[in-house]
């Protein structure tokens, strides 16, 4: 089962940080970061490429965000945590929103709402799609090393690299670098490259952070949380 892409919004970044927290602790979940509402906008989703939205605030926020987000991201999932009915729902529905969650909900709730969201399969089944010398390249690439310090480990030219690069951004439909490192991770393609398994957590196979996502390293978190101990929903 390949994990469900998970990018929280919320302007309330202590929620936020929380909620990924508890999102990192499941297997079937990658939890890619949060934004702030006011930031969900087409630049800054185009490259993320996540099978899910998780929006949570006031609704009258959430509409301008989903609209924004449906926009930039058509084939992504959204879900909203919101309180109540009617109205508000049904303004959000219109807006692009799919699905809906108490803010009083459980992690259970939250955690079965998000492993319900069909997760994309990447453009390559193996490795064997990419060359030797492009999973250097991507393997490089996921711990943040430029194109020029990449060159430089290898022994080639800048244009070199960029040529790999644009061969593995074509092989696993990316759009970006940190697209394509997604992507191999989800296929397993990464892992396999850089000698890791499961959940990318050793150095070689730490994702760097997106543009526009926060969130805490994973060696940086303390342990899980508990029950959370406010509702998933307000500024």
């Amino acid at each position: 089962m390949l994990p469900v892409r998970t990018v929280v919004v919320s302007d309330n970044a202590l929620l936020a940080d929380a909620v990924i927290g508890l999102l990192e602790a499941h297997s079937d979940i990658a939890a890619m970061g949060y934004m702030p509402a006011e930031e969900a906008t087409a630049h800054t989703v185009a490259g993320l490429m996540p099978d899910l939205f998780l929006l949570m605030g006031s609704s009258q926020k959430l509409a301008s965000t989903a609209r924004a987000l449906r926009g930039a991201a058509p084939a992504t999932r959204i879900l909203a945590m919101v309180d109540g009915e009617g109205t508000a729902r049904e303004e959000l529905a219109r807006a692009g929103v799919d699905g809906f969650l108490p803010c009083d909900g459980g992690r259970r709730q939250l955690l079965l709402a998000i492993l319900r969201t069909p997760a994309r399969p990447p453009a390559v089944s193996g490795p064997a799609a990419l060359t030797g010398r492009e999973l250097q390249v991507l393997r490089y690439t996921a711990v943040s090393m430029t194109n020029r310090q990449i060159a430089s480990e290898l022994g080639v030219s800048i244009g070199t690299v960029k040529r790999h690069l644009h061969s593995v951004f074509q092989k696993l439909g990316a759009v970006s670098r940190l697209d394509a490192v997604t992507r191999a991770l989800a296929a397993g393609i990464l892992a396999k490259a850089v000698g890791l398994t499961g959940p990318a957590r050793a150095t070689g196979g730490v994702l760097p952070p997106r543009p526009g996502l926060r969130g805490a390293a994973p060696e940086q978190r303390a342990a899980r949380p508990g029950p959370l101990p406010f509702t998933l929903c307000g500024e």
